[in-house]
């Protein structure tokens, strides 16, 4: 109903999970068809007002630039080879308690040889 096509509800194609499953390819081009006549803004108010949760997906820049964000303590900094890195914390606290930033993102290939080490060769039946 949120999205102004009444007759999604009864279309058979996506009634249950498995139709929707089974006919993805088509819900995804009627959504996609759907959200392009508005704006984020539009549809995250419009889902709110039916009682979906909804937040907008943020591209990385927003995130940083977001007074909300630093004030919720969602960027930290973590060392890192090259200098102090800003990082994005986990964006979802258990108990009003966030878990904490632990380290950086390795170097490229920094864990290749420990991760390699812990796979035994395993034969393939033939």
């Amino acid at each position: 109903m949120a999205l102004g096509r009444p007759e999604l509800a009864t279309d058979a194609r996506f009634l249950h999970h498995r139709d929707r499953i089974e006919h993805r390819s088509e819900l995804d081009e009627v959504l996609t068809a759907a959200f392009a006549t508005g704006t984020v803004q539009h549809w995250c108010r419009v889902l709110e007002d039916h009682g979906v949760p909804v937040s907008p997906i943020r591209h990385l820049d927003e995130i940083y630039s977001d007074p909300h964000t630093a004030a919720i303590g969602m960027v930290g900094t973590v060392d890192h080879a090259s200098g102090p890195l800003e990082q994005i914390a986990f964006p979802v606290n258990f108990g009003g308690v966030r878990p904490p930033l632990r380290s950086a993102p390795p170097l490229h290939g920094e864990h290749t040889d420990e991760i390699l080490a812990g796979y035994q060769e395993v034969s393939v039946p033939s």
